[in-house]
Protein backbone atom coordinates (compact mmCIF):
# COMPACT_ATOMS: atom_id res chain seq x y z
CA UNK A 1 0.00 0.00 0.00
CA UNK A 2 1.44 3.37 -1.15
CA UNK A 3 1.34 5.93 1.58
CA UNK A 4 1.53 9.44 0.69
CA UNK A 5 2.68 12.69 2.36
CA UNK A 6 2.88 16.32 2.50
CA UNK A 7 5.55 18.82 3.69
CA UNK A 8 4.31 21.91 4.96
CA UNK A 9 6.79 24.94 5.44
CA UNK A 10 6.35 28.63 7.30
CA UNK A 11 8.13 31.46 6.69
CA UNK A 12 9.17 33.94 8.92
CA UNK A 13 9.64 37.48 7.34
CA UNK A 14 11.89 39.81 8.07
CA UNK A 15 11.93 44.26 6.74
CA UNK A 16 15.22 43.51 4.71
CA UNK A 17 13.77 40.49 3.18
CA UNK A 18 11.47 39.48 0.33
CA UNK A 19 8.01 40.15 0.43
CA UNK A 20 5.31 37.49 0.70
CA UNK A 21 4.85 37.49 -3.01
CA UNK A 22 8.68 37.07 -3.90
CA UNK A 23 8.69 34.37 -1.71
CA UNK A 24 5.41 33.16 -3.48
CA UNK A 25 7.33 33.56 -6.99
CA UNK A 26 10.26 31.66 -5.92
CA UNK A 27 8.58 28.75 -4.56
CA UNK A 28 5.34 27.96 -6.99
CA UNK A 29 8.20 26.81 -9.65
CA UNK A 30 9.13 24.25 -7.77
CA UNK A 31 5.77 22.74 -6.47
CA UNK A 32 4.98 24.95 -3.35
CA UNK A 33 1.25 25.75 -2.77
CA UNK A 34 0.65 28.94 -0.38
CA UNK A 35 -2.17 27.59 2.15
CA UNK A 36 -4.23 29.31 5.08
CA UNK A 37 -3.58 27.85 8.56
CA UNK A 38 -0.79 27.14 10.66
CA UNK A 39 1.88 26.78 7.54
CA UNK A 40 2.39 29.09 4.71
CA UNK A 41 2.98 26.64 1.64
CA UNK A 42 2.72 23.08 0.90
CA UNK A 43 4.58 20.65 -1.35
CA UNK A 44 2.53 17.53 -1.95
CA UNK A 45 4.81 14.56 -2.82
CA UNK A 46 2.66 12.67 -4.83
CA UNK A 47 4.47 9.30 -6.62
CA UNK A 48 7.47 11.10 -5.59
CA UNK A 49 7.86 9.83 -1.78
CA UNK A 50 9.34 6.97 -2.61
CA UNK A 51 11.69 5.93 0.13
CA UNK A 52 11.71 9.29 2.00
CA UNK A 53 10.21 7.80 5.38
CA UNK A 54 13.18 5.15 5.59
CA UNK A 55 15.55 7.17 3.98
CA UNK A 56 16.11 11.23 5.44
CA UNK A 57 19.53 11.54 2.94
CA UNK A 58 17.12 11.27 0.21
CA UNK A 59 14.13 13.54 1.92
CA UNK A 60 17.12 15.87 2.91
CA UNK A 61 18.77 15.95 -0.52
CA UNK A 62 15.31 16.43 -2.18
CA UNK A 63 14.49 20.10 0.30
CA UNK A 64 17.92 20.91 -0.51
CA UNK A 65 18.14 20.75 -3.69
CA UNK A 66 14.68 22.80 -4.28
CA UNK A 67 13.47 24.48 -0.94
CA UNK A 68 17.18 25.54 0.14
CA UNK A 69 18.40 26.56 -3.43
CA UNK A 70 15.51 28.80 -3.69
CA UNK A 71 15.55 30.81 -0.50
CA UNK A 72 19.13 30.74 0.16
CA UNK A 73 20.62 34.39 0.60
CA UNK A 74 16.75 35.97 0.30
CA UNK A 75 17.14 36.46 4.99
CA UNK A 76 13.94 34.25 5.56
CA UNK A 77 13.91 31.91 8.64
CA UNK A 78 11.70 28.24 7.96
CA UNK A 79 10.90 25.43 9.22
CA UNK A 80 9.12 22.33 7.56
CA UNK A 81 6.63 19.59 9.39
CA UNK A 82 6.19 16.45 6.95
CA UNK A 83 2.50 14.30 7.37
CA UNK A 84 1.05 11.33 5.95
CA UNK A 85 -1.54 13.04 3.95
CA UNK A 86 -5.11 12.69 6.27
CA UNK A 87 -2.90 12.72 9.18
CA UNK A 88 -2.32 16.89 9.33
CA UNK A 89 -4.61 17.24 11.91
CA UNK A 90 -5.69 21.13 12.57
CA UNK A 91 -2.91 21.84 9.74
CA UNK A 92 -4.98 20.47 7.14
CA UNK A 93 -4.88 22.98 4.15
CA UNK A 94 -7.07 21.44 1.50
CA UNK A 95 -8.91 18.14 1.17
CA UNK A 96 -7.78 17.76 -2.51
CA UNK A 97 -3.91 18.58 -3.99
Amino acid sequence: MTQEFVTYLGVNLYPDGPSPHEVTKLLEPLGWKPVYGGYDYAYYWGDNWGTKGNNWDEYFSAIESTLTSALKGHNLHYYLRTYRVGDEGEYRAWTSY
